[in-house]
């Protein structure tokens, strides 16, 4: 977390912005954070804000900019893994939360219902109007990127 405050505080000041988390010229590849900034060069690059350390900008920008959707350079829509396309974070859908983008349930709400389920995603599917798909991608993203482990599947 000192970190992520770190990042914070470094892209504020470079950016002048109170929420500079939400500008076009920042991503992440899941671990740290990272300012697209123009090197003495003119070449673009990128600064890691959490290592205070340059990265190189294609490996790490175009795969992440892929899934997410500007409107007006804003960002609006995301899909945090492109393995599970029916995942999306929006900001002005359940307070950002990851969810399913059928019914717009929070991907945790679908995962602690088929938990309780006992593993029946047709049943989930039913409650809230989805099919096994949808609950589906919902449990593996989950397991995958919501780090309660795969040892949660057998449960």
């Amino acid at each position: 977390m000192e970190g992520l405050r770190a990042a914070a505080d470094t892209a504020r000041r470079i950016l002048e912005t109170d929420h500079p988390f939400v500008a076009k010229r920042i991503h992440t590849d899941g671990h740290a954070i990272f300012l697209e900034a123009r090197e003495v060069t003119g070449d673009p690059a990128l600064y890691d804000l959490t290592s205070d350390n340059f990265a190189i900008l294609d490996v790490l920008v175009d795969p992440f900019i892929a899934t997410i959707e500007y409107e007006e350079d804003q960002p609006r829509r995301w899909t945090p893994d492109q393995r599970f396309p029916r995942i999306l974070v929006d900001p002005r859908r359940a307070f950002g939360r990851p969810i399913e983008t059928e019914t717009g349930a929070p991907v945790e709400a679908l995962f602690d219902a088929w938990k309780a389920e006992q593993g029946n995603a047709d049943k989930v599917a039913a409650w809230f109007g989805t099919d096994r798909e949808g609950i589906d991608q919902a449990v593996y993203y989950t397991l995958d990127i919501g780090g309660r482990g795969r040892s949660a599947a057998a449960t």
